[in-house]
């Protein structure tokens, strides 16, 4: 496993960023700006991260690379098409009635989704009258994004996003295909005005009817999260439209009470030093009836918070949280952003979003790419919370057809964390238990009535 970027080596980059380019990250959200870093740090295969932290210091260009990675691109044109169906059918025709339609896309990558605004615009006949003003952190995003060129590999997905969007016309319309790329019609791009904008330090440009920020807030930390609604909420004119992801809560208040009560509850239980903090499941195929055998047994008072990753499509938001309340006598909810956790829940990892721990206990979301092919990835939440809950941390890998939660696995039992597998017998897929028992020596290797006795005994 390679070296894990500790927090005094971020606090020391985020001070070198800071001075030597002025950029501030120091807001973020620690668990996912460490996350990116620690990619960037595997990608350029370091050994040392003295060396990695001395190109970051002296080389401008490689610091820009760090920021492309910091700066998470994952979009797609018409990305959640019913957001763009409702954007046509209910706000479009709002900013109509208006002379003057300015529309501010903050955090907007590189570029797919102003394109995609654009095109609706156009249908509408709105454009002619319509200012874009799309901005980011990251230049080269911004510069690929002005160009309108993009690759043609997707090309299909967003002919069914745009269709699902409320689309009129043939999407080939837009653009023009050169080999594998295609870009995308000057009149849509003479519309949108690109330009260079820090959410972290820069002010209000201008007064505007629609602000877009669907791929940046998730990234920031709660303070800095409030901040960027103050400056949109400077920048809405009266009875203005602001639009955020599907999963970014505007949370304008820090629930205390949350925070005092997880805080309590991690200090009662040091007086038991083999009942966690935390526990966390992994499971991928068969291992659902699994879940039920072992959530099934646990009493309703059970007070340890468990969050459960599983691998899911985009689409199935809801139906394993039903089936877990009806199965089970424990409250299960999906994770929110920002949401401090507490005693006695059981958080379900949202489908398509990684979920990663910050220092302040509190659940920070992820779009970025995928791991082991998957998103959630077991990996990603074992790795992040075994860093914040270490010995205090319960890990638990059961039924599956890959090898995502092994390195998550290890990151738990290095930190000082339990770890238990469902003995790969028993499991319908044992490939993900046996990669666990490759890699470490678990504590426990049980059936799935097992470790539901198991935790039974722990409240």
């Amino acid at each position: 496993m390679e070296y894990q970027l500790t927090d005094a080596d971020i606090e020391r980059l985020q001070d070198d960023f800071l001075e030597l380019y002025g950029y501030d990250f120091t807001g973020y959200a620690r668990a996912s700006f460490k996350r990116r870093l620690q990619r960037l740090y595997i990608l350029g295969k370091w050994k040392d991260f003295a060396l990695f932290r001395l190109r970051l210091r002296t080389d401008p260009s490689y610091f820009q690379t760090a920021v492309m990675e910091i700066s998470v691109n994952v979009t797609e044109m018409f990305r959640d098409p019913g957001f763009y169906k409702t954007l046509r059918e209910e706000v479009l025709p709002v900013l109509a009635t208006y002379p003057l339609i300015r529309i501010w896309h903050a955090g907007c990558a590189t570029g797919e989704e102003v394109y995609s605004l654009a095109i609706m615009l156009d249908e509408l006949g709105l454009l002619h009258k319509s200012i874009l003003y799309a901005t980011d952190i990251n230049t080269r995003a911004l510069e690929r994004a002005k160009s309108g060129i993009f690759p043609d590999a997707p090309l299909q997905q967003y002919s069914r996003n745009y269709l699902a969007a409320g689309g009129q016309r043939d999407f080939s319309s837009y653009y023009s295909a050169n080999y594998n790329y295609v870009k995308f019609s000057e009149h849509l791009t003479k519309r949108i005005v690109f330009s260079p904008h820090n959410l972290v330090s820069d002010y209000s440009f201008n007064s505007f009817q629609l602000i877009l920020c669907r791929n940046v807030l998730i990234y920031f930390g709660r303070d800095l999260q409030i901040q960027v609604f103050n400056l949109f909420d400077k920048s809405l004119e009266p009875l203005g439209f602001l639009a955020l992801g599907s999963k970014r809560v505007a949370t304008f208040y820090t629930d205390c009470t949350a925070i005092q009560t997880a805080g309590k509850q991690r200090k009662n239980l040091e007086k038991n030093p083999m009942k966690p903090s935390m526990i966390v499941i992994g499971g991928s195929a068969g291992s659902l009836q699994t879940l039920f055998t072992i959530l099934g047994n646990l009493p309703g008072h059970f007070d340890i918070p468990i969050l459960l990753v599983m691998h899911r499509g985009a689409g199935k938001e809801s139906s394993l949280v039903e089936l877990l309340n009806m199965k089970t006598n424990l409250q299960a909810r999906e994770v929110e952003e920002k949401e401090t956790v507490t005693p006695g829940n059981l958080y379900i990892c949202p489908a398509d979003y990684h979920v990663l721990m910050e220092p302040d206990y509190c659940f920070s979301l992820d779009d970025s790419e995928k791991v082991h092919y998957s998103r959630p990835s077991i990996d990603v939440s074992f790795i992040s919370l075994s860093e914040i809950y270490r010995d205090k941390l319960l890990g638990i890998v059961l039924s599956g057809a890959n090898s995502d939660g092994a390195d998550g696995m290890l990151s738990i039992q290095q930190n000082g964390g339990q770890t238990i597998v469902q003995s790969p017998e028993e499991a319908q897929v044992p490939f993900m238990p046996e990669q666990v028992i490759k890699l470490i020596k678990p504590d426990r290797i049980l059936t799935g009535d097992e470790i539901g006795q198991f935790l039974s005994a722990l409240s």
